[in-house]
């Protein structure tokens, strides 16, 4: 919708069906709101704004809205699953088999072997042992993420205390093998931007506090270890965090074709190809659970000569209007309102029964007449509509419902337009 559009009315009569007593209330709505209309993701025309900026290679933005941002945490955990499970599962395997080898390897004291075995078998085996539970059954989850990330900053401290420990026993191991783990996380297991942010400042921190507190070992980092680690993992943490930010573009782009795909670019309705995909949806439901439903087809009467009298931007304009009420009709669990070509949209109603239907289209007929959209060409003075619909079984075909529907249009026109001809389908 764009700004000459949403200028064409300041504010109009809108109306609303209300289920509890069958009427339809009128109250003022400006033709401009946004939540007025949203798209087959359930977003409203600023919140598709925002993908639009975030998809741009200069964007400064790039959180998504609500309901999308979880939707793309939710798909990047399940795209990082095999990474996740691979770090978590050999973390865990060569934790088990560490002391084996070590005392193979080396000769170790009673005592420290204790320590080995207790903070090997005690915490890091268990804390990726869930991890990797958590990232098998529910790698959607933020749990199963926050899991890993726990895990990876205990085995960050489980690493330091074995690399000072080790000095006791004459054996010297290099301190930057610890930066390794966070290089590890960094690169492979896609963690968010915060949670991202979490490890490369709790990886210092865990560092710090882990020295100074078995400082009697003396094999403490010096400045030039903290300053290469500092470098180093800097450049890897803004380096995963600009991969991540394309990551997100390239998310919003797709995302914006997808919307393109399924939506009416003027009314911010859904269009043909998304309407015949929720059909068949709802029919499935329709006859797992014996529910019947309707297929209406509403024609505005004399369309073209709205076009021809008052001009495209004010034909554009009535799309707009007649469109937010049709979606307003479609307000319950099921209902589907669609532009599917020019002038005609489509309405489902699920679950419905004729009675109820006749009851709903009929008042909606009258709503578009008390829009009081000027028509001088109409026999009232303003915009109306035709409807065609079918009262439909649980396994109707969309092609037969469709026909029918059209039929009952036809007839509605024919009939002197401004009403409704409603029918079952046998």
């Amino acid at each position: 919708m764009n700004d000459n559009d949403q200028s064409t009315f300041k504010e109009a009569e809108k109306s609303s069906w209300d289920t509890a007593t069958g009427k339809w209330m009128v109250d003022q709505l400006q033709l401009a709101q946004p939540e007025s209309t949203t798209t087959s993701f359930g977003l409203a025309p600023e919140e598709v704004g925002q993908l639009q900026e975030i998809a741009k290679s200069g964007a400064t933005r790039f959180y998504f809205p609500k309901k999308l941002e979880q939707r793309f945490q939710q798909e990047q955990r399940q795209q990082n699953r095999a990474q996740r499970l691979t770090v978590a599962a050999l973390t865990m395997i060569c934790f088990a088999l560490e002391p084996l080898l070590s005392y193979w390897l080396v000769t170790i004291p009673d005592g420290a072997k204790s320590l080995e075995l207790w903070l090997c078998f005690g915490v890091i085996v268990p804390a990726f042992a869930i991890a990797t539970f958590l990232q098998f059954y529910f790698v959607a989850s933020e749990l199963a993420e926050a899991s890993l990330l726990l895990a990876i900053c205990a085995e960050v401290a489980v690493i330091e205390i074995l690399r000072l420990h080790a000095t006791t026993l004459g054996i010297y191991i290099v301190p930057t093998i610890t930066a390794s783990v966070a290089i590890t996380a960094f690169a492979l297991i896609g963690l968010t931007f915060r949670r991202r942010t979490t490890l490369f400042i709790g990886y210092f921190a865990i560092i710090w506090f882990t020295d100074a507190y078995f400082s009697e070992f003396n094999a403490q980092r010096d400045v030039s270890v903290w300053i290469n680690e500092f470098i180093v993992l800097t450049l890897v943490w803004v380096a995963s965090a600009f991969n991540r930010i394309n990551v997100r573009r390239a998310w919003a782009a797709n995302i914006l074709l997808e919307i393109s795909a399924n939506q009416d670019s003027l009314t911010g309705l859904s269009n043909r190809s998304a309407f015949e995909t929720h059909y068949e949806q709802q029919m499935r439901l329709g006859r797992r659970y014996g529910k019947s439903s309707v297929l209406a087809l509403i024609d505005l009467d004399h369309f073209k000569q709205v076009n021809d009298y008052y001009g495209h931007p004010y034909g554009d304009a009535v799309l707009i209007k007649v469109g937010l009420l049709l979606n307003d009709c479609a307000r319950r669990p099921g209902d589907f309102a669609a532009r599917i070509g020019g002038e005609e949209f489509a309405l489902f109603l699920y679950d419905c029964t004729a009675e109820g239907a006749r009851s709903h289209l009929d008042a909606m007929v009258q709503a578009v007449q008390a829009l009081g959209l000027e028509h001088v060409k109409s026999k009232v003075g303003f915009v109306t509509i035709s409807v065609g619909a079918v009262l439909l079984p649980a396994e109707s075909a969309l092609s037969k419902a469709y026909q029918l529907a059209d039929i009952n249009l036809y007839n509605a026109k024919g009939a002197g337009r401004n009403q409704l001809v409603v029918s079952e389908l046998s």
